[in-house]
């Protein structure tokens, strides 16, 4: 029904296996639907067994572009030069370790038509490194106004499963340089401009999970960053990297950042508790901790917008 439009998909690899590169890419060329520009950017110039599975897979799919690098200059530079070469009515985001439902494109092309929609998601199913599907699926609200409401608290859509118009990704220029958070400002952004947004309720994407994390360090620098664009989007307010940068290095953005690296290592030591101690030192932690009763506050807020749709 919608064959004729172009949609460009923008995908970024850096240090990820070929095993997991093919699996991602494989479940993009199969795709349903077919008409697709796949830019895939090549963030780490010295991964040169991906660069040439990638290589081959290119001289053999005519619609794989690939745009390499000189030097690693991260998620947000890259994907703005795979929208500055995006031909496609539509762009669709893509992890280079996830794995997409072989329908994806073609129920997110046509859900957002029928409900005039700007720029959608899709629940997603967490998957560990071989593939084994943990947690079941991860549900995010549907109408736009609990998707507005919800980014009071955290972010709606999940990054990798994003399906948008290019006008929504070239009106707002792109991905503003937020370290770790520019997804969550993207959509911040997209919602006080006034684009509506919604979420396919189903699984579309199987999305990988780090079983290594990330340090409480770099955690608790992208929470100070969802902390601060959060008040502002609460207020009506846009912000720049600037902006964002400046409060980082004030007072108030330092005693933060320090709350919440407190809180995340804290919270490390209770996942080694068992038995009664584990209950004992999680009730100790929520009580001398504000960082911990925030946690459970949007958990439950999240929830109950989740089940307003």
């Amino acid at each position: 029904m919608y064959n004729n439009c172009l949609i460009s998909v923008l995908m970024s690899t850096y240090n990820e296996s070929v095993e997991y590169v093919k699996k991602s890419l494989d479940s993009i060329k199969e795709q349903s639907y077919q008409n697709l520009q796949i830019i895939l950017v090549v963030d780490n110039p010295e991964n040169i067994e991906v660069i040439k599975y990638i290589q081959e897979c290119a001289k053999k799919d005519k619609r794989i572009q690939i745009i390499k690098n000189d030097i690693n200059r991260g998620l947000v530079y890259s994907l703005n030069k795979a929208l500055s070469v995006a031909k496609g009515e539509y762009c669709a985001r893509m992890d280079a370790d996830d794995i997409a439902d072989k329908k994806r494109f073609e129920v997110q092309l046509s859900y957002l038509k029928k409900n005039n929609l700007d720029l959608i998601g899709s629940f997603i199913t967490d998957i560990d490194e071989n593939d084994k599907e943990i947690h079941g699926v991860t549900k995010f609200p549907e109408s736009n106004s609990s998707i507005i409401e919800y980014l009071k608290y955290g972010s709606p859509l999940p990054h990798p499963t994003w399906f948008g118009k290019k006008s929504v990704f070239k009106s707002l220029h792109g991905y503003q340089n937020i370290d770790a958070c520019e997804d969550y400002d993207f959509l911040c952004r997209a919602a006080l401009k006034g684009y509506r947004l919604g979420c396919v309720q189903k699984s579309l994407l199987k999305y990988r999970i780090n079983i290594n994390g990330i340090s409480s360090t770099k955690r608790s620098i992208q929470k100070t960053a969802l902390y601060y664009i959060s008040k502002q989007y609460k207020n009506g307010k846009l912000i720049t990297a600037k902006e964002l940068q400046r409060f980082v290095n004030s007072d108030e953005g330092i005693a933060k950042k320090a709350s919440l690296e407190k809180y995340y290592k804290m919270s490390e030591n209770l996942k080694k508790k068992t038995g009664v101690s584990y209950y004992i030192y999680g009730a100790y932690l929520f009580v001398i901790c504000r960082e911990a009763r925030n946690v459970i506050y949007k958990i439950l807020t999240c929830k109950r917008i989740n089940k307003t749709k």
